[in-house]
């Protein structure tokens, strides 16, 4: 296989919005280095984006969001990823420590040998069974089912091409009541513009704080918004459209989230509501609007951007599992983050140490 870098800008040939130049342009706006490969090999060519992550530290490495995109079978994936690190290792100006691949490749674990006698998701099996399969044929054994996920390795992908209601008929019977609901409570429920952004963080904080998760300041979402619209970026001509919808109730913010479409894909980023009225269900109506202005937008898929592997009601996020999939779509089980040691030495004395703290529902 050969790989040699290039600009990020120079990047053409993905469909994913983590792997497009704008958000490698957002990243390093935002203080992270942003770099790019380009491989040819007898399996495909392909180009990928990947952003240094702990740098100068024992923990160095570079991380891959969704990509490689290369469609491969599965027998396949582990020696193209196990040549393609290669590659990166003897073309990156840098020392990385390991590489992290986040991958969106399908799980091989997910028929009916994994799943329970009423026919749901058992989960994915230890990670020394995943390397196992993932290294099979392959000779040094070099990939790392990572100790941690980055971005979710479940989701529910949402096909929103179809007229209100298809849509409303693929629902779980309660969700498509509340979203009935959430348009006959009196709310008012729009798109609005990043000036917006600060009364929309301050529900956002609240929310992260009920739910105890990590809370990104409002700056980040300045910018994400000023990159799109100011392209200061080369790159960013095949920006993506970022979109804050929110629902009021007499004037006052009581839900909204942020969306972005990148090609014929959109993909649910950010969400806040407020508990005291939850009895609007706005949350419900949001979502519900987000998926039709997607889809007016020229969207064919809507991605809910994680959700718990499986419907355990002891997990802590399960409320947002019941959530998410009440909306109908295909809930898609990915092989999440996989580790290629440059420095096996110090890959290994960093065992115990989670180069991206916390859970995968996070951060981005």
């Amino acid at each position: 296989m050969r790989v040699h870098a290039i600009d990020p800008a120079e990047v053409t040939d993905t469909h994913n919005l983590l792997q497009s130049p704008f958000w490698a342009a957002f990243k390093e706006e935002i203080g992270q280095r942003a770099l790019a490969f380009r491989y040819e090999s007898e399996l495909g060519n392909g180009e990928l984006v990947a952003m240094e992550r702990a740098r100068g530290s024992a923990a160095e490495h570079l991380y891959v969001p969704h990509g490689p995109e290369a469609d491969l079978p599965e027998e396949a994936q582990g020696g193209f990823l196990t040549e393609l690190s290669r590659g990166i290792s003897a073309t990156v100006p840098t020392h990385p420590t390991f590489l992290r691949y986040d991958l969106r490749w399908r799980s091989p674990f997910t028929g009916p040998d994994y799943q329970d006698d009423n026919g749901r998701w058992l989960g994915r099996p230890q990670p020394r069974i995943q390397e196992m399969r993932m290294n099979f044929g392959i000779g040094d054994r070099a990939l790392r089912k990572a100790p941690t996920d980055v971005q979710p390795p479940d989701t529910v992908i949402i096909r929103v091409n179809e007229p209100d209601d298809v849509l409303l008929s693929r629902m779980k019977s309660k969700t498509r009541y509340n979203v009935r609901l959430s348009l006959r409570n009196g709310l008012q429920i729009a798109r609005e513009s990043d000036s917006s952004l600060e009364e929309w963080h301050a529900l956002y904080r609240d929310t992260c704080r009920r739910q105890g998760i990590i809370c990104e300041n409002v700056e980040y979402f300045a910018e994400l918004f000023s990159v799109v619209a100011s392209h200061p970026h080369p790159c960013c001509s095949d920006a993506p459209i970022v979109r804050l919808i929110a629902a009021r109730h007499r004037g006052r913010m009581v839900a909204g989230l942020i969306y972005a479409m990148f090609r014929d894909q959109a993909y649910y980023l950010y969400g806040a509501s407020s508990r005291e009225d939850g009895s609007l269900m706005a949350p419900y109506g949001v979502q519900w609007r987000a998926m039709c202005a997607a889809r007016e937008d020229g969207c064919t898929t809507y991605d809910m951007f994680g959700v718990p592997p499986t419907d355990d009601p002891s997990h802590p996020m399960h409320g947002l599992y019941r959530f998410k999939t009440g909306f109908g779509g295909e809930i898609r089980h990915y092989r999440g983050c996989w580790d290629y040691p440059v420095d096996e030495a110090q890959y290994r004395a960093q065992a115990h140490i989670a180069a991206d703290s916390g859970a995968y529902h996070l951060r981005r």
